[in-house]
């Protein structure tokens, strides 16, 4: 999770962590759990609950939400072979599982979102589920607030091969917190359907259930989770469960800060526990890095010495639910239906079949053949050109779809513009972040100064868009750099429709590499301002439609997996501590003299990114450098293959020797640029810091 916890709520899960009948329980179940002794290593009524609850679930007993079981009334159960079964596969004895058991994951992993932290109370990134159509849950410390809430947004399919869909939250339907030092968990209601339309029920939600006998001490747990705001993981079956007190339950597993509100999951995929926080190892009441340091406040999560994990119990959860009241009419319609015990989770609903075309009617015998009824579908959509159908279209003047409004249908794939159309366009802004010594100036063309595209209206060299701007080389016809202006309060999340590129008319067309680049190749055409980062204010959709410009991209492998490029703008925002969350992002390609040629063009091998924030804290700037290469992907002139790519962080000295540009005065505000006074030892040789995961990024010298 990239919201910050306090030092205090940490240093008190370690204390429960640390009591000394707690140390002495759980190495007496490390023990047993060894030995196989699974019984003696619980409570005698909760393994028999257990037991019971196993053969249940399988029979689809759950359909009713709840088994009723007194405690006086339990024994040992007899030792049937149905129930022994199940049992010895659930606790790890046996590893056959059902296949069955991955759809079942699968059900419940469309059920998890990353959470966008936006908030008065700070920013970054969290995780939660819907534990009914419309009711997300997560820790009260990633959603502190209804206001929190109120600026946040939950993104459901955040996964590799995927497109996330992103949902608005209502915290004034529905929210209902328990104290981060207390249960720890926030209930929001979600819109109902996405900002692209797609509904909430699409996604499905887990049951929330106060019935006991969901798990017991030896049992292997399930985490979905966004660690870090990354996409999508599962810590799979390798989450013993160590631990249960009454509200809280200790487990080892893999999960990450970036996980909290992460649903825990049994082997039926039944909700057992809200993760909550990570267990510091500590020493004389102080916490330990993995090293046996003591850590301080500026030491990344990553580096200090987790033992074990704790999730706030579902049980206790609803329960304390159950004593709340929603503060209008459609909350309290939400979270009756919620805690409605009757109420069948979807995943367990029979499937629908989908409906099929009618059958058509039999043949019908006519003379010396048949006549045979096939049924046919027609779509008509007058006005709209069929793709390739003559030369690009020319429109001038306010357009339909590029100055704020969406396009009626699909558009050709190029659209030519006039210069006119750009005369509002303000380009970006060097005194985004403040005057003075916060100025962050677009980077000047250095080397490049003599081979820069002229504007035909002789005004310059920059091309200015919506909240950023472009340099073009008249000699590789790409864009030298590209700098934007990211507002993380005012973003939007446009959905993506229907791709159109333009031809800038301010420059000659020549030096544009259009669509004869792309065409029967494994080549996209790859954003340098990425197309989400200006969309913010009220011309987020000039903006949108801006970065589709043939001058701000570049040929990109299609293979290029770029989630770890184009998030680190997010991580950034969330981590880095930007002042207003406001950051500078300025990106373009290498030109080596020596790129591979293809089609009259020298693809770039690398990329690089400079991200520019003011630090809230101390008003100082913060300049990050990044490269991302695809040199394995590329090979000779016409072959293009798979291959790995590379993402790495290097000083902006380092990116200004391979560029030929000039960063000025920013070049002293890079917390990885090395000194006297603060080597740098994990720099390879070559001056590239590898990134592998958030936590390898460096903000502060």
């Amino acid at each position: 999770m990239a919201v910050n916890v306090s030092q205090q709520l940490l240093e008190e899960v370690a204390s429960r962590f640390e009591r000394p009948e707690a140390i002495a329980r759980r190495e007496r179940n490390h023990r047993l759990i060894r030995e196989g002794k699974y019984e003696e290593a619980n409570e005698s009524f909760r393994f028999a609950l257990r037991r019971k609850r196993i053969v249940v679930n399988q029979m689809e007993q759950l359909a009713h939400g709840e088994v009723e079981v007194e405690e006086a009334d339990i024994r040992p159960p007899p030792p049937e072979d149905l129930e022994e079964r199940l049992f010895e596969r659930i606790i790890g004895r046996n590893n056959l599982v059902d296949i069955g058991y991955f759809d079942g994951a699968v059900r419940a992993a469309k059920t998890v979102a990353r959470i966008k932290v936006q908030g008065p109370s700070g920013s970054g990134f969290g995780t939660g589920s819907l534990v009914s159509p419309r009711l997300l849950l997560t820790n009260q410390h990633v959603l502190q607030t209804a206001e929190d809430a109120r600026a946040s947004q939950a993104e459901f399919n955040y996964q590799t091969g995927s497109v996330p869909v992103v949902f608005s939250l209502e915290p004034d339907t529905l929210y209902l917190s328990s104290p981060m030092r207390q249960l720890d968990y926030a209930l929001v209601a979600v819109s109902p359907s996405s900002l692209d339309g797609t509904p909430a029920a699409e996604f499905g939600w887990n049951k929330a259930m106060e019935v006991q006998g969901k798990a017991i001490v030896g049992e292997y747990l399930n985490v979905i989770q966004h660690p870090g705001g990354l996409p999508k993981q599962v810590a799979h079956r390798d989450n013993l469960l160590i631990d249960i007190f009454e509200d809280f339950l200790h487990y080892e597993s893999d999960t990450l800060q970036g996980s909290s509100g992460a649903p825990v999951f049994n082997d039926q995929w039944e909700l057992v526990a809200l993760h909550h926080l990570g267990v510091p190892k500590r020493k004389d009441g102080k916490l330990l890095k993995k090293n046996g340091e003591p850590a301080d406040r500026t030491t990344p999560d990553s580096d200090i010495d987790w033992v074990a994990n704790e999730g706030v119990r579902i049980s206790r959860i609803v329960k304390s639910l159950e004593g709340m009241e929603a503060q209008t009419h459609e909350g309290k319609r939400l979270l009756q239906e919620m805690l409605d015990p009757s109420i069948r989770r979807p995943e367990l609903a029979p499937p629908r079949p989908a409906p099929g075309p009618p059958s058509p009617p039999p043949p019908t015998p006519v003379g010396g053949g048949v006549i045979v009824t096939i049924p046919l579908t027609l779509t008509i959509q007058p006005g709209i050109p069929s793709a390739g159908a003559g030369p690009p279209v020319t429109r001038g003047g306010a357009l339909q779809g590029f100055d704020g409004l969406p396009g009626a249908g699909p558009m050709p794939e190029e659209v030519t513009l006039k210069p006119s159309d750009y005369a509002r366009r303000g380009g970006y802004d060097g005194a985004f972040l403040g005057d003075g010594e916060s100025r962050a100036p677009l980077p000047g063309p250095g080397a490049w100064v003599q081979d820069l595209v002229p504007l035909a209206d002789g005004s310059g060299s920059v091309l200015t868009y919506e909240h950023f701007s472009v340099l073009v080389s008249r000699s590789r016809r790409l864009p030298i750099v590209t700098g934007v202006n990211i507002d993380g309060r005012k973003l939007k999340d446009l959905p993506r429709k229907g791709d159109r590129w333009y031809y800038d008319p301010r420059i000659p067309k020549k030096y544009q590499v259009g669509n004869e680049m792309y065409r029967d190749n494994d080549l996209d055409r790859g954003h340098m301002v990425r197309r989400l980062d200006p969309v913010w204010g009220a011309k987020a959709r000039v903006a949108n439609e801006d970065t589709f410009h043939y001058t701000n991209a570049c040929p990109q492998h299609k293979n290029l997996n770029q989630r770890t490029w184009n998030d680190l703008e997010e991580y950034v925002l969330g981590n880095a501590g930007a002042h207003d969350l406001k950051v500078c992002v300025f990106t373009g390609p290498v030109l080596r003299a020596n790129d591979p040629a293809y089609r009259g063009v020298r693809l770039p091998r690398e990329f690089w990114k400079v991200a520019v924030v003011r630090n809230a804290d101390t008003g100082r700037l913060s300049a990050t450098g990044y490269l991302l290469s695809q040199e394995e992907m590329i090979e000779g002139l016409e072959a293009f293959v798979y291959g790995r790519f590379r993402t790495y962080q290097v000083t902006l000295r380092h990116i200004a020797t391979i560029t030929g540009l000039d960063f000025g005065r920013l070049s002293g505000f890079d917390p990885l640029a090395e000194s006297d006074e603060s080597p740098i030892e994990s720099l390879a040789p070559s001056g590239r810091r590898p990134i592998r995961s958030p936590a390898d990024l460096v903000f502060e010298a």
